[in-house]
């Protein structure tokens, strides 16, 4: 007998980027104090992705790249929406300054 051959997987997730506005600008101020803010920034990003059920796939310097199952979860990532993510959504950002939410949510299959 020949087996038939497994229909492919497909999977369809909302991918996020987010990245510091003014990030050389602020490495030639300041290098040492912006890889601190930038260490911080990352954290806090993880954490908010984390809280809308996503995934922090890597960062590179001031960028960090989340993936999510929900497109939703994902708009509500990025608009900073804190909807089942609690209150903890809801305090004060400590972002470095000038920094913004640079949000392409596509989906991929």
């Amino acid at each position: 007998m020949i087996a038939e051959a497994s229909a492919p997987r497909r999977k369809l997730s909302a991918i996020v980027m987010v990245d510091v506005s003014g990030f050389s600008r602020m490495m030639g101020r300041n290098e040492e104090r912006t890889t601190v803010l930038i260490r911080e920034f990352h954290a806090r990003t993880q954490g908010l992705v984390g809280s809308h059920q996503g995934r922090v796939v890597d960062t590179a310097g001031d960028s960090v790249f989340g993936e999510f199952d929900s497109v939703v979860n994902a708009v509500r990532c990025c608009t900073g929406d804190p909807g089942r993510a609690g209150a903890r959504q809801r305090q004060p950002s400590r972002r470095p300054s000038g920094s913004r939410s640079g949000s392409a949510c596509t989906l991929a299959t």
